[in-house]
């Protein structure tokens, strides 16, 4: 994924984080700092694959459905 989203022709996003080695804190502050270092006219995208998720907090997120 982080192929094609840094591809010029493709998603040509400046910079990609593809970090799985992270604890749940750490991701929690590095997906604060990222979503505070944008601006208005900012082009983000966020996906965290669901695998690496608790199994608890998708059960709950699914039943919200």
């Amino acid at each position: 994924m982080r192929q094609v989203l840094e591809h010029h022709a493709i998603g040509a996003f400046p910079s990609v984080d593809a970090d799985t080695e992270r604890t749940a804190d750490e991701m929690r502050a590095r997906i604060a700092q990222y979503l505070e270092s944008l601006s208005e006219d900012d082009l983000a995208l966020l996906y965290i694959r669901p695998e690496l998720l608790p199994k608890r907090w998708l059960r709950s997120r699914l039943a919200d459905a």
